[in-house]
């Protein structure tokens, strides 16, 4: 079995390179089991310990030569959705990368540009034997060349990870013995990298986190919703609330006695409200108006309708579901608006079944406690409640 990156695979498979290789390995970690779903870059990029930019220069050219598949979002703040064909997972399994964990993240001393494979190398590589170069190989991300200078790295650091000496049995060569580090070594390694190679101070994970946290509020204040809160107030007077709402039976949450807000101006093919002057995708009347009155949509969540009807703008009538939530409560909502028409054939109708679905929808959005009035601020609330009388 061939490992080694730089080695041509087989029957012409494609060939990975040590930074293919190592993207490639923590995309799949991050994605285990399923191998496709939503991850950021900046999640990928603060696993291996690179930057946003070298991270996204390599998925680029994976999706090129047909490694991956990436599905681009178009809601703002969502993350692209990448799919790991079965033919890549094989090649990666060949290198030994099917087995790689998300829990597998590089030590912060070794996230560097100069010590990020050399600190690969040392997690991978079984401790306290003692090891020649060819066992090594293995395991390693790059050629032999570079394979030996990553060790001499590592031999060299404030506290050595690797010790070597001598071969007996081969001149010129050496044995090698892999050290484990306690959390203290990897702090005083830290420590000393910073004091001697100030330009190259390793940046912990908690300050690429912190990165790519900040990266995200100045992305929400040019293009998200947050951008375009100035809009609510025309969005508020293009609306025409419906006083029919609690006449038709529909399921809302405890407390919740104000009407639907329809939205007058255009509408997209899903029936949400468009804006004029936002050019954003995903970011609709109702989106914007959340904002204003509740908060930011938490990471991963999507706003519902509870009173099923899209082009409705007021904030009281939507909650932050999950996606398998989301899915869930759509389902059921289709069921019981349609029951007469195209699901009557399937599922008898009756008062007491769609009494049922009302009751099992509601149960939906009570569980996730985001009911807005509980955490909508009470200036915020005073300014609702002022609109809603006046109109």
């Amino acid at each position: 079995m061939q490992t080694n990156a730089k080695a041509g695979q087989s029957g012409g498979a494609a060939k990975l390179s040590a930074g293919k290789l190592v993207v490639l390995q923590a995309l799949a970690a991050l994605l285990a089991p399923a191998l496709e779903g939503r991850v950021s870059q900046d999640d990928i990029a603060t696993h291996i310990g690179r930057k946003r930019a070298s991270v996204g220069n390599t998925l680029a050219k994976l999706k090129k030569d047909g490694l991956i598949h990436v599905e681009r979002s178009q809601s703002w703040g969502v993350p692209s959705r990448y799919v790991i064909p079965e033919v890549t997972y094989n090649l990666l399994a060949q290198y030994g990368g099917g087995k790689a964990t998300a829990s597998d993240t590089l030590p912060d001393c070794f996230r560097t540009s100069d010590l990020n494979n050399a600190g690969r190398l040392w997690m991978s590589v079984p401790k306290g034997q003692e090891l020649a170069l060819s066992d090594i190989l293995p395991f390693a991300l790059c050629g032999r060349q570079t394979t030996i200078n990553h060790l001499r790295a590592l031999s060299k650091l404030a506290v050595p990870a690797v010790t070597l000496r001598p071969n007996p049995n081969k001149a010129r060569a050496f044995l090698y013995t892999f050290h484990r580090l306690t959390a203290e070594q990897l702090l005083e390694i830290q420590a000393d990298l910073s004091q001697r190679l100030p330009q190259w101070r390793p940046r912990t994970e908690a300050e690429s986190r912190a990165d790519h946290e900040q990266r995200k509020a100045e992305l929400a204040a040019k293009v998200g919703p947050a951008a375009y809160l100035h809009k609510v107030r025309e969005i508020l007077e293009l609306t025409t609330p419906d006083r029919e709402t609690r006449a038709k039976g529909i399921p809302l949450l405890d407390g919740v006695t104000t009407d639907c807000w329809i939205y007058g101006g255009a509408l997209s093919e899903g029936g949400y409200g468009n804006v004029d002057g936002v050019r954003t995708p995903g970011v609709k009347a109702h989106r914007i108006t959340y904002w204003r009155f509740v908060g930011p949509i938490p990471r991963g969540h999507e706003l519902h309708h509870v009173c099923r009807r899209p082009a409705c703008v007021n904030p009281h009538h939507m909650v932050a579901l999950t996606k398998q939530q989301h899915e869930r409560a759509t389902r059921l909502d289709r069921y019981g608006d349609k029951c007469r028409s195209i699901h009557e054939q399937y599922r008898p109708h009756s008062d007491e079944w769609v009494h049922k679905l009302a009751d099992a929808t509601r149960a939906v959005y009570l569980a996730t406690g985001t009911n807005p009035s509980d955490c909508m601020p009470d200036e915020i609330f005073v300014e609702l409640k002022t609109y809603t009388t006046n109109h």
